[in-house]
């Protein structure tokens, strides 16, 4: 074995254990539970059981019953281990209940902030939680929820999870405050603003072929996304005189705003500079960003790629309107039920512009059939006004077909 530089964790059982000299603490704890709970389902030896229930309590899901985006792989070991038979059915509850109490009422920036519409594009996190790597923390948030649905743990709410679970994927596909499509080089794919440039050794700023889209030959590889926004990136500590040389103090001379001096969710620059202006903080694309994404979107997929995504509605009461269906392809329907007056139809872009205005008198006409032909493909805001209310929600146009929703009968 190589020697163990400073700073680093050794545990040495006398049993072979690949990379255990690369984490201590949580992260140790972590890949033990996950060995047990994977090698018990792998070959039903008791020893690997009684290993899980007796330390599953040391998991901060159970100490403080809390579930957030910063612990999945814990939190996701112990709903997998719950899953399994011939467990036992006192560690099977205590699981079941200290994640679903958290996801759905305890914790406020779960479930509680998506129905309370904590946030305008509907991907709350907290303003502590956007962090190197929020790209990565906003997909695990996601993921949380899809949890919920995935273990059946709360019907009443399954409609609510999904949605939930939804608006951060939409998060990622340009619902967010820069109208980014956060994956890289997709305008062969119809994304009208997707990343053009990102951290990463092998896509290097300078680089003739693989740098920036449309400023070298090919641009970055599709399909990357980046760390995402950072409030808390700055330049070097060193400068901007104390990197060691004239010419490298130079490089700290350089317009960073964004991310510099933005909101929050608005602290993100397509930029792959490297030291002293370190714009890994912010655009680095790593695999776990990357996996926590695909695990998020393998939800909304079937096994041929077809889109499973379901309509986002803000109208609690969808007796009164219907829109079918979302994401639509070509043609979007707008069905008045029983509104007894005019009905004002609106749809905005993301930076609000109205792109479609139509009034339709429901005591004449139940329906409208709007042919989107002049819409691009991507995500819009639809606004639908009675005489006693208005109603919002998000309307999304794919020109392939990715929609699973029948028509309403």
């Amino acid at each position: 074995m190589g020697e163990c530089k400073s700073g680093c964790y050794i545990y040495n059982s006398g049993i072979l254990a690949a990379g255990e000299n690369e984490t201590n603490g949580d992260g140790l704890f972590t890949r033990q539970m996950a060995s047990a709970v994977f090698l018990f389902d792998l070959t039903g030896i008791a020893s690997y059981q009684t290993f899980v229930e007796n330390n599953y309590q040391n998991a901060h899901l159970l100490q403080w019953g809390y579930v957030y985006p910063f612990e999945n792989e814990i939190q996701d070991v112990l709903l997998y281990y719950a899953s399994l038979p011939n467990t036992s059915p006192s560690v099977v509850t205590a699981i079941h209940n200290a994640y679903s109490a958290s996801v759905s009422a305890s914790n406020s920036d779960n479930l509680p902030a998506y129905m309370g519409h904590a946030d305008q594009y509907r991907a709350w996190l907290s303003d502590n939680n956007y962090t190197w790597n929020s790209n990565k923390t906003k997909a695990c948030q996601g993921n949380i929820f899809q949890n919920m649905l995935v273990y059946n743990l709360d019907v009443a709410n399954a409609t609510n999870y999904q949605n939930a679970a939804q608006g951060f994927l939409n998060y990622f596909h340009g619902v967010n405050p820069n109208s980014k499509v956060y994956m890289s080089n997709m305008s062969n794919y119809e994304a009208d603003n997707s990343v053009t440039q990102f951290y990463h050794s092998w896509f290097e700023n300078g680089s003739p072929q693989w740098d920036e889209v449309g400023v070298s030959t090919y641009g970055p590889p599709a399909g990357f996304i980046p760390g995402g926004p950072n409030p808390s990136y700055a330049l070097d500590a060193c400068c901007p005189g104390g990197c060691g040389s004239s010419t490298n103090n130079a490089l700290c001379n350089t317009n960073v705003t964004p991310p510099f001096g933005q909101p929050i969710q608005k602290s993100y620059k397509d930029f792959n500079d490297s030291w002293p202006v370190n714009s890994w903080t912010v655009t680095e694309a790593g695999i776990y960003t990357n996996a926590s994404y695909v695990r998020l979107v393998s939800k909304y997929v079937d096994g041929a790629g077809n889109c499973l995504i379901n309509a986002v509605s803000e109208n609690e009461d969808k007796s009164n309107v219907l829109v079918f269906p979302n994401p639509f392809s070509e043609t979007v329907t707008v069905r008045c039920e029983d509104a007894s007056g005019e009905m004002q139809i609106k749809i905005f872009d993301l930076n609000g512009k109205v792109v479609f205005s139509q009034v339709v008198d429901c005591r004449k006409n139940k329906t409208l059939s709007l042919n989107s032909s002049f819409l691009k493909s991507g995500f819009y805001v639809l606004e639908i006004t009675t005489s006693y209310k208005t109603i919002r929600q998000n309307l999304s146009r794919n020109k392939t077909n990715c929609n699973s929703n029948p028509k309403p009968q």
